[in-house]
């Protein structure tokens, strides 16, 4: 499909000398990079919503757990010879 898009003069002369450079047309250059643009920012998607999972409240029952095993493995890490 084509478009016109408004870019301003020095990033076109930079896909431009870098199109010729690598033998690739502009039209491939743009398509590469919009690509991963969406590929960038569905990552940045992703880690946000993982951020906001670790940003939720913990559950009193696992923070007692937590605790538990960390008293338990510092019992057993105490009693080995170094």
């Amino acid at each position: 499909m084509k478009i016109a898009i408004s870019i301003p003069d020095d990033l076109f002369s930079k896909v431009e000398r870098f199109s010729r450079k690598s033998r690739i047309s502009r039209s491939e250059v743009f398509a590469r990079a919009v690509e991963e643009f969406f590929e960038k920012r569905q990552s940045w998607e992703l880690l946000e919503a993982v951020n906001r999972a670790c940003d939720l409240a913990e559950d009193p029952a696992e923070a007692k757990l937590r605790s538990r095993a960390r008293k338990r493995y510092a019992k057993i890490l105490s009693e080995e010879p170094y």
